[in-house]
């Protein structure tokens, strides 16, 4: 079997890569170790190797030098992007015999994985992830794209129940559908080497350290976090805000929201991190904060969850599913800065190690292993392949 993902981003490459951990090539590494072979097309990013494999995933690159973020590509480049794609997209396709196309997000890579389905006459599956749906069916010069990418597919993939339901609300037909939660990859770190972060990230032990993992973009809203630490730190005046990762195209951005908050010395960026390293993050976090305007369910949600870590996050998307208000965590408003800062004040009050056990069993109840998502996979895939054959000999 040959399956072909498509990804507006593939964040895996050996050169100047700048994240270690993605579930797309989770997925298709794992993949590979059950015999499927596994090709994938993404666009050529600052660092990146045009042709490349990883653990046995055969990658190739269009373009040069993409933005991460799709979003951030001028209108008036995307017909070329999306003629690099769907020409690469074609080219590795008729090459490799591929029996399946797989797009990861609704746009781009679903609306050519529809179009290399057609016209290869192999199954297609278009995998919503979160902003691709909620802000992609809003806009009117994307929605048609959206519809059709998902009406199009055999089978609809997607990282939360939100999705599909919001996709449905919005007139969108969907006959088949697959909800699954990515298993986090977990890390025990050393003693020592926390120790040593703490050290390199100025994080004292009576500290209380609050944890965001994703500012890329707007979307994530980590600025409303920056700005809800003055207040914050009236109450809690050890209060430390940790940035973990890079900000990417964001930084400027970032950097520039600390200094306007007054509260530079109480935060912390870590840039990038391997998974040891991240995992030393969250065992230092007092609270996780996921300040999202766009989401479906994120992996640093997962994870936090995994390491019984209190949650902050928005009701939007997957979240209130996650966490339930006074719970588990507090469930606030999108872009609500006093929301955070209130949140932060009265969970400090409150048994953290007992709400944060709350969140590892209401993950073990939900089955997010590899082993079952990749089973299921497999049984999909199979299943489209068999049909769209049968439907060929009639």
């Amino acid at each position: 079997m040959n399956i072909l993902f498509l990804s507006s981003s593939y964040p895996i490459f050996v050169k100047g890569h700048w994240q270690n951990w993605s579930p797309r090539h989770e997925t298709a590494k794992r993949l590979v170790e059950k015999g499927i072979n596994v090709f994938v097309v993404a666009p050529h990013t600052e660092g990146a190797a045009f042709e490349e494999t990883i653990d046995g995933v055969k990658i190739y690159r269009f373009g040069k030098n993409a933005p991460l973020d799709f979003r951030r590509i001028s209108p008036f480049a995307v017909p070329v992007y999306m003629h690099q794609f769907y020409s690469k997209a074609k080219k590795v396709c008729g090459k490799n015999k591929i029996s399946l196309v797989h797009g990861f997000w609704a746009i781009p890579s679903g609306t050519i994985a529809a179009r290399i389905a057609k016209e290869c006459k192999i199954p297609g599956i278009v995998e919503l992830l979160g902003s691709d749906v909620f802000l992609g069916l809003k806009n009117f010069l994307t929605k048609g794209l959206v519809k059709n990418a998902i009406e199009k597919a055999d089978y609809v993939f997607a990282d939360g129940y939100s999705l599909i339901d919001f996709a449905k609300s919005r007139g969108i037909k969907i006959s088949r559908s697959f909800v699954h939660f990515y298993e986090p990859e977990m890390h025990d770190p050393s003693k020592e080497k926390i120790l040593e972060m703490r050290k390199k990230w100025g994080i004292g032990d009576n500290d209380f350290v609050l944890m965001v993992s994703r500012f890329k973009g707007k979307i994530y809203g980590a600025e409303y976090a920056i700005r809800a630490m003055p207040e914050i730190l009236k109450a809690v005046p050890n209060a430390k805000l940790l940035l973990v990762g890079k900000a990417g195209d964001y930084e400027k951005a970032i950097e520039e929201e600390i200094k306007k908050s007054g509260a530079e010395k109480n935060i912390s960026k870590t840039g990038f991190l391997d998974k040891q390293e991240y995992w030393c993050a969250l065992k230092i976090s007092d609270i996780y904060i996921t300040p999202s305007l766009s989401d479906s369910t994120s992996v640093g949600l997962l994870e936090a969850m995994f390491a019984e870590k209190p949650i902050i996050a928005t009701g939007i998307g997957d979240n209130p599913y996650w966490v339930k208000n006074n719970s588990n965590g507090k469930i606030i408003l999108p872009a609500d800065s006093p929301e955070i800062a209130r949140a932060v004040i009265e969970l400090k009050n409150s048994d953290l190690s007992k709400i944060g056990a709350a969140n590892k069993k209401s993950l073990e109840k939900e089955h997010c292993t590899w082993k079952e998502i990749i089973e299921k996979y497999i049984e999909i895939y199979e299943t489209c392949i068999k049909e769209k054959q049968s439907l060929g000999k009639n």
